[in-house]
C-alpha cells in the first residue's frame, strides 16, 4: 500500500495503482474531469500507464458549466 494525496485528503492506494485505476474507485464519469499529478497535467491518453507514486499530489479538476 501507497499513501498520497487526492485533493488535498490522505489516501491509501494499492502498489502499481494506475490513475485508470483511480477513475474507476472514484467512479468518474468520462471526459468531465483533468488530472494533475505533482502539479502537472497528463493527458488523459497516459492515464492507463501513469502508476502512482507514494506522496504524489493528485489533483482531479472537474469541469464546470456556465456562461
Amino acid at each position: 500500500m501507497i499513501q498520497c494525496q487526492l485533493n488535498n485528503e490522505t489516501i491509501k492506494l494499492a502498489d502499481n495503482t494506475t490513475l485508470s485505476d483511480l477513475i474507476a474507485q472514484q467512479q468518474l464519469p468520462k471526459n468531465t474531469y483533468a488530472i494533475a499529478v505533482d502539479e502537472k497535467i497528463i493527458p488523459c491518453s497516459q492515464y492507463k500507464d501513469t502508476i502512482i507514486q507514494a506522496n504524489n499530489k493528485i489533483e482531479i479538476i472537474k469541469a464546470m458549466q456556465g456562461g
